[in-house]
């Protein structure tokens, strides 16, 4: 299956369609699965009310998810492989669904009771998507967990998705702009991580630039906040090339990734490791 487009294949009672991600991470996978929590990540509820919304069914009847690997997802589907494998949630919601984005041969909107698709959790998104009346079993991969429907129709800002955000390097740190069409909520500030060219992780120490202030920022459709980064005690030597900076959307899952410039000499201390100081989301201006 190539990443360039939308696919599909019609098989007995389930469509598989599977669509390019729209975000990217800087992010390795991780070496094993397992659930993070008993509690269901706030991005991930965000995906699956936007999922239930675009086809068609504002207030699914059940909602349910399982941590699990792609190519696991897509043989329980019955799906073509992928061209990776990394760890994904697998979601099925179920109610009465017409997906509107298909592509089929027909031409027709395939209707279905069954939605299921795949969302990676470091880029927050869907990697393959099916619809029709079949239900999967979830819990031949593993641990079920259920997303309370109420929380699918709650009339609130969903969490901001890496795939609603477009991201630039400034001179002191990082700009951000909500390209979505509907307000969305952040945490106070990022989270970063650091990976030369090569892939590596590039070790340094977070702090926080400024004072503490609201736990959650309300980022507005259009608008643009700025991250200001600054560095503190780089005594290694200055890289080839850029940094990939990674911010991580805490408290949520997902992330954005750019290209960073690697500090210039600022070493205070040789015995401790670089500091990147990180400060909170602001309003342009």
């Amino acid at each position: 299956m190539r990443r360039t487009g939308l696919r599909h294949r019609l098989i007995p009672g389930l469509l598989i369609l599977a669509v390019l991600a729209t975000a990217a991470t800087a992010a390795r996978e991780p070496a094993h699965v397992r659930h993070p929590s008993t509690t269901a990540p706030a991005f991930l509820v965000e995906v699956a009310r936007r999922a239930a919304t675009a086809n068609q069914e504002p207030a699914p009847t059940s909602a349910r998810y399982v941590l699990t690997r792609r190519r696991v997802a897509e043989a329980l589907a019955g799906s073509e492989f992928g061209d990776s494998n990394q760890p994904v949630y697998l979601v099925v919601l179920t109610g009465r669904f017409v997906a509107t984005n298909a592509d089929v041969v027909s031409g027709a909107n395939p209707p279905g009771t069954v939605i299921s698709f795949t969302v990676d959790p470091l880029t927050d998104g869907v990697l393959d998507f099916g619809i029709g009346d079949k239900p999967l079993d979830l819990a031949a991969l593993g641990p079920v967990r259920t997303l309370p429907v109420d929380t699918l129709t709650e009339p609130r800002p969903g969490v901001c998705l890496a795939s609603d955000l477009r991201v630039a390097s400034v001179a002191d740190g990082v700009l951000i702009r909500n390209s979505g069409a509907n307000p969305c909520v952040l945490g106070s500030r990022p989270g970063i991580a650091l990976q030369d060219l090569s892939g590596r992780s590039v070790e340094v120490r977070e702090t926080k630039l400024a004072a503490a202030g609201p736990q959650l920022y309300l980022f507005q459709p259009r608008a643009r906040v700025v991250v200001r980064l600054q560095w503190r005690n780089w005594c290694g030597a200055r890289p080839h090339g850029p940094l990939i900076l990674s911010l991580k959307l805490r408290p949520f899952d997902g992330a954005l990734a750019l290209p960073f410039a690697a500090p210039g000499s600022s070493c205070t201390d040789r015995n401790a490791p670089p500091t990147l100081a990180v400060g909170r989301y602001e309003s342009e201006g």
